[in-house]
């Protein structure tokens, strides 16, 4: 008797084909759904290489001065040598800056770059500096 009750409980019902139609439905219709983090926007912008090397030297350029700030003239002299307008930067910022993944390796990069040029070391405090250390035998 178990067993034909088991069987009966299992044998697909009007109501749950009609449910399973709709999970199907609604599996197909996500399936088709940009369920990603949001990427940059379908604008023109500046390369990105541009961005990169432009802000490494706005910002090295600030740390080097006793204010850490540059003057209108030396940020106007660095734009000009990278070709790139401060709307320009701008722009590529609004675009891109909904890529959350995408930013934070553009800034990485950046950091890693200003940390060269400067020669600091990025590891943070109480991390190894340098050639890891032999094992122990």
């Amino acid at each position: 008797m178990l067993a034909n009750r088991s069987r009966t409980q299992c044998r697909p019902t009007p109501v749950r084909l009609r449910h399973g139609a709709a999970l199907l439905a609604c599996a197909t219709l996500l399936a088709g759904c940009d369920h990603r983090i949001p990427t940059s926007r379908d604008e023109e912008t500046i390369p990105r290489e541009s961005f990169i090397a432009t802000m490494v030297e706005l910002r090295t350029a600030a740390v080097r001065t006793q204010m850490g700030l540059v003057t209108q003239e030396q940020r106007d002299r660095i734009l000009s040598r990278h070709g790139v307008s401060e709307e320009e930067l701008r722009q590529f910022a609004d675009v891109h800056g909904a890529n959350v993944p995408m930013m934070s390796e553009l800034w990485s990069e950046v950091e890693r770059r200003i940390a060269e040029e400067l020669g600091v070391d990025l590891a943070p405090e109480g991390e190894p500096q340098g050639e890891p250390a032999e094992p122990l035998p």
